[in-house]
């Protein structure tokens, strides 16, 4: 079964408009940042996930799969399945509650993936490579 890494771009602004920082837990995996002093313009903030499912289908699940009422429709044909019926939360509340849009140019040329333990090195290499350029990146 193949594999994906995929990179959410999230809305900076609404990540620190309460207090002026991000919540410490996306904080804490980004200690390359100063966050008493103004992030300088460039820095995006990233949220990096990998999924059996195509990186469309995993966005979708993070923005609709929360909550008590959960019936989301597969439509990837990754999850057992193509209309398979996912009930379960499948959402991060970063990508969930700031997610702007898929980052396609980051991890296209990543994509299909052999294996979930590959993915997964992906997944952290591709915040790592993120945090290297002057961003914040978020990872599982």
């Amino acid at each position: 079964m193949p594999y994906y890494v995929y990179a959410i771009r999230l809305d900076r602004d609404a990540m620190i408009r309460r207090t002026g920082k991000p919540p410490h837990k996306f904080c804490d995996q980004n200690d390359h940042i100063d966050w008493d002093y103004p992030l300088h313009d460039g820095c995006d903030f990233y949220y990096v996930g990998q999924s059996m499912h195509k990186p469309e289908c995993r966005f979708a699940q993070h923005k609709e799969c929360y909550g008590w009422r959960i019936k989301f429709t597969c439509q990837c044909g990754n999850a057992r399945g193509k209309g398979k019926v996912i009930t379960q939360n499948r959402s991060n509340r970063f990508a969930r509650d700031y997610g702007l849009f898929l980052s396609h140019s980051l991890f296209e040329h990543h994509n299909p993936i052999k294996s979930r333990a590959v993915a997964e090195k992906l997944e952290a290499q591709l915040a790592s490579e993120l945090r290297s350029n002057g961003h914040a990146a978020y990872y599982n």
